[in-house]
Order: C-alpha cells, then structure tokens, then sequence
C-alpha cells in the first residue's frame, strides 16, 4: 500500500473548490479565511443546485439561503455566520460582492456571480 498522494488519487478527491485569485489577490483580503471557505461551500451547493436544474423564472441557478444551516456546518452561532456571509455580499465595502442574497416568496436565496466577472470587475476599480 502506497501512503502517499499521487495522481492515481486525483479522481478520488472529493472537496470544496476556491479559486486561488480568492486566496492570494490583495482584492480579496478583506475576506476572512473562514469567509473564503464558505464561499467554496456556498460555490459547491450552487453546482448542487445546477445539476439538479434549480433555477429561477429568468434560468439563474440559486441555493435557498438558511443562515442556521450554514451556521451548522461551520459549527458557530448565526450572528458569527451573518458576518460571514456580509464579506460575501459586499466586497469593497460599496455592496459588489461575491453573492446576492434575495428574498422571493418569503424564502431567501444565494445567487453567486461568476467569479470571473466580479474579478474583473473589482480588479479594475
């Protein structure tokens, strides 16, 4: 037995993805690390949705928003969430963000942006 990762192992990782501009570019860094992981865990459940074709009326893929699920996962009160999800919803502290979150019909749901756009955008600020 091999104790060791090599690329035989690549196809049976299973994880969250965050794109590397998230982790090192000067843009982001007002983003916790803890920010930056749920944004991975919000990006996986919007794939979810995706491939279960939830979208909205204008073909938007969304999640419906708990913040006490995600509190959940992250094992932390939802005050502390709520602070984490607002590093999301307003990057540069004038309301462009990673995420949109959207009341319809009395339920709340996460939009994510293309990572790419927003990038491009908040780099050319």
């Amino acid at each position: 037995m091999n104790k060791y990762y090599n690329t035989d192992d690549v196809n049976s990782m299973f994880g969250i993805k965050i794109p590397w501009a998230l982790v090192q570019d000067k843009v982001f860094k007002g983003i916790s690390p803890t920010g930056k992981l749920l944004y991975g865990v919000i990006s996986d459940l919007i794939e979810i949705a995706e491939m279960n074709n939830l979208r909205d009326k204008d073909g938007k893929s969304y999640v419906n928003f708990n913040l006490k699920y995600l509190a959940d996962i992250f094992d932390m009160s939802e005050d502390d969430m709520n602070k984490y999800v607002s590093e999301l919803t307003d990057v540069d502290g004038k309301g462009n963000g990673l995420i949109l979150i959207k009341q319809v019909d009395e339920q709340n749901r996460i939009y994510m942006y293309r990572f790419g756009d927003i990038y491009k955008f908040l780099k050319g600020k």
